[in-house]
């Protein structure tokens, strides 16, 4: 085979897009230069063994390789006569006689697999971006052939002294079991860098689906489990390899979403074709080209009624639904960033303009997709009316269905049934896991949004539910046991075990999503009837059944005892519901003092003095005292001062606890901190239990940023935690990328609140704007970097700071003071790792 050609550079393209030209054809002297220059990590030949045959999976043979290796696995019993596998003496690779692995195989994937023959790594590769690091100029397939192929990545360094056995023979099955399930076109292992120890390996799959399927077969899942803890540093990587029509060479693009190989297209713009079937479609200008400048986005009508958002992203227009799916927010007002994230500008949902596909809790569907192409100076949207209204925002996601073979036995059980078991759901199955999906969980009806019981004191459930009990049963596949209790965890025989009946149900994966349960204050009169906490739905119908005046009743008076969200939201849930008296009792001197600081908290806190509720401040409750009409109900809440305070109604909002108790007998309890909460890992994988993982309220997890083990209680980093869990169990290559979400929250305090970051610790405070308006940006401060930011009235502001949180790309308080303002940072039209002002 011929030596190596160093290809010329690519040509100026698309950011993100690599062009190769095929270079000139070398001399011997450039032959005889290749040569020298190949040596551990460069371009070594492969005429050595046989690229047909599977690779051996040796500790000697991947620990102290001495040359690549490449794998090109057999396609088809028989090739075409047009489709002979390499250019050279038939006796080197004689006829394949082999059973068929991509029964699908189409020509241009005949084509790749011929030109793959010659595939070669350039010297240092490890260490070079991953267009750059193989021959890809002189791969070159026939110009009448379109398609494209999804690539998998994977740059490594051993630990010193790690044990690679295991690791070497689980990659042997994962293998084996990856030809099996076909789809595989190439797989290549470098040979570690003499000095750095860094490696690189790569895989090419005939489409992301063959990738997936692959990747959650259980010798992948141990293999990526294994090479987790074998290596100090893995990283993966996912790219998409293009072939377009009346080219003969290859482009390579960073993958940002949805599926990838479609047997015919020229453009991303081909796969928005079979989005919105023609039949069914308008075709409609709907903007100069001119009006939308590269890194914008802009909401334009479409016919009587409908909207539809088109983005410009390094040239490309992409249109979709103009709202979120989340509460309709316009999207257009939100955040673009340069990989196709939009961010919704009131709850931090995110989707993927290219795609439409969601990214982001706390939305669960995704947005519609439409046709967009520039026609002599304008854009052109096709799509049907329907979907570009906005009561049909919304695209409920297609998923992968149960597998007929799934054996609940080895499927994922999930305890607890708030809305990050939801999301953990919906991520298993957009992520290819076919395998069985059991939810247990104590509240007796579907996941719901719970934001909406202190928000607005809903009452049923039927209301707020995402799926309903049927979809998630007939659509999705689930075993869902409502209104049943997990009373312990047998990590040993894999099984949990439920209250009343002692039914054992065995695992093969655990997620543990029980979240918290409300504190109540050890003081007497506790127990007393209308004490109250809120939680659950039943918790909110008997708030609302104890506030309501009867008919012989006068209006209820209502103390609320803590003044942080679920408090405080309560509050202004029940303003407008004729109670004759609502009291707040806090020990910070201002709502909010601890998260938002005292400027903020006493802004929100004249707001509601404005609306006639009394504070009591700074101090703490003594006892709750019996009324005298009725002994068992509370009558009066005492102060440490002795103040008291008449109440009919008293609810609780004091903080919440773990709900872990059930685990504390159990193995998991080496796991557990103090507070009941859980130590988990980047991936979210309880401490020393690889098949367990624990999500939301109990999970103590490692901040991006500093590492820092925190537990965080807020509801949209349990359903992103789902997201995240779902992510890595359907798609194992995921365990090596760790979550890191940056936390947003919001709350309705007359204006709406919202918050993004934490700001735990923090020990300054900018405020630009009216706190005492509700108008403002506050930015918080630690170490001179700005941790945490909230808003009212300023959207998309903190939307955009969770960006910049996330990219690492924040200002910093002095560029804040002087005047920087967030929304001017350019993330639109540079990439993630290059993002700056």
């Amino acid at each position: 085979m011929p030596g190596i050609v160093r290809a010329a550079p690519p040509q100026a393209h698309l950011p993100g897009k690599s062009v190769f030209q095929r270079p000139k054809a070398s001399t011997s002297n450039d032959a005889a230069t290749s040569e020298t220059d190949s040596s551990s990590d460069s371009g070594s030949d492969h005429t050595e063994r046989d690229p047909h045959l599977l690779p051996d999976f040796t500790v000697d043979s991947v620990t102290q390789p001495t040359k690549p290796v490449l794998y090109l696995p057999p396609l088809l019993s028989s090739l075409p006569p047009s489709y002979a596998h390499v250019d050279g003496p038939s006796s080197e690779y004689p006829a394949l006689k082999t059973t068929t692995h991509l029964p699908d195989i189409d020509p241009a994937s005949l084509s790749l697999h011929k030109a793959l023959h010659h595939f070669k790594p350039f010297p240092n590769y490890s260490a070079t971006p991953y267009a750059e690091a193989f021959n890809w100029a002189e791969l070159e397939l026939p110009e009448d052939e379109e398609r494209e192929w999804y690539i998998v990545a994977f740059r490594s360094r051993r630990k010193d002294g790690s044990d690679g056995s295991p690791l070497y023979e689980a990659d042997r099955l994962a293998h084996e079991e990856a030809v099996a399930n076909g789809g595989l076109l190439m797989y290549w292992y470098g040979v570690p860098d003499s000095v750095t120890g860094l490696n690189l390996a790569t895989c090419i799959w005939q489409s992301r689906g063959h990738a997936v399927a692959a990747n959650s077969r259980p010798h992948h899942i141990q293999a990526m489990r294994l090479a987790a803890s074998s290596y100090e540093k893995y990283s993966l990587e996912r790219h998409v390899l293009r072939k377009e029509r009346g080219q003969r060479g290859l482009t390579i693009e960073e993958y940002i979403g949805g599926e990838v190989a479609h047997h015919t297209f020229a453009t991303m713009q081909a796969v928005k074709d079979l989005v919105t079937p023609a039949s069914a479609a308008t075709t409609i200008a709907v903007l100069d080209d001119s009006e939308l400048p590269d890194g914008s986005m802009k909401e334009v009508g479409f016919g009587s009624d409908g909207k539809v958002l088109l983005s410009k992203l390094r040239g490309n227009v992409h249109a979709t639904s103009a709202f979120c799916t989340h509460y309709g927010a316009p999207l257009a007002k939100g955040t673009l960033e340069s990989s196709g994230r939009v961010v919704c500008p009131w709850h931090g949902a995110c989707f993927n303009v290219c795609t439409g596909d969601i990214e982001d809790a706390p939305a669960v569907d995704n947005i519609h997709s439409f046709k967009a192409e520039v026609k002599d100076g304008k854009i052109y949207v096709t799509a049907t009316q329907e979907e570009t209204l906005k009561k049909n925002m919304s695209k409920v996601p297609s998923v992968t269905p149960q597998s007929p073979d799934a054996v609940s036995d080895h499927g994922v059980v999930i305890v607890g049934g708030g809305a990050g078991a939801l999301h953990t759901i919906e991520s298993l199955r957009l992520h290819g896991y076919a395998g069985a999906i059991t939810l247990i969980s104590l509240e007796p009806y579907a996941p719901i949004d719970r934001t909406k019981l202190s928000k607005a004191l809903i009452t049923d459930p039927s209301k707020i539910e995402f799926r309903t009990p049927e979809t998630l049963r007939n659509k999705y596949g689930v075993g869902f046991h409502n209104g049943v209790e997990v009373t312990s965890v047998d990590t040993d025989n894999k099984t949990v075990t439920i209250s009343g009946s002692g039914q054992t149900v065995k695992y093969g994966t655990l997620v543990l999503a029980v979240g918290s349960i409300p504190k109540r204050l050890p003081v007497p009169g506790g127990n007393l009837e209308n004490v109250l906490v809120l939680r659950q739905v039943g918790d909110a119908k008997n708030i609302d059944a104890a506030i309501q005046a009867g008919a012989t009743d006068s209006a209820k008076r209502l103390v609320v005892v803590g003044s942080s969200f679920i408090g405080m939201e309560l509050v202004a849930a029940v303003a407008k519901r004729g109670l004759k008296s609502v009291d707040v009792v806090g020990q910070e001197q201002v709502p909010f003092e601890f998260i938002l600081g005292k400027e903020v908290g006493a802004g929100i806190m004249k707001f509601h003095e404005k609306n006639g509720v009394k504070f009591h401040m700074g101090g703490g409750i003594k006892e709750f005292k019996p009324s005298p009409s009725n002994p068992k109900a509370v009558g009066a809440v005492v102060l440490q001062d002795e103040t008291e305070i008449p109440a009919d109604v008293v609810v609780l909002g004091v903080g919440v606890r773990p709900a872990t108790d059930f685990l504390k007998e159990t193995k998991l309890k080496e796991a557990m901190r103090g507070d009941g909460g859980l130590f988990v890992n980047g991936q979210l994988q309880v401490k020393g239990f690889d098949d367990v993982y624990a999500i939301g309220d109990i999970a103590v997890y490692p901040q991006p940023k500093d590492g820092q083990l925190r537990r965080i209680e807020h509801w949209n980093v349990a359903n992103n935690h789902g997201r995240a869990v779902g992510q890595i169990i359907g798609n194992p290559d995921n365990l090596s990328v760790t979550f890191a979400k940056v936390p947003i929250f919001w709350s309705a305090q007359g204006q709406q609140l919202r918050y993004c970051g934490i700001g735990e610790g923090y020990d300054d405070i900018i405020i630009q704007g009216s706190a005492d308006e509700l108008k403002f940006v506050a930015y918080y401060i630690k170490g001179n970097k700005v941790i945490a930011v909230s808003s009212m009235q300023k959207d998309p502001i903190v939307t955009r700071c969770a960006e910049l949180l996330r990219l690492g790309v924040m200002p910093t308080p002095d560029e804040i003071r002087a005047g920087k303002d967030p929304l001017t940072i350019n993330i639109t039209t540079k990439p993630i790792h290059r993002a700056d002002a």
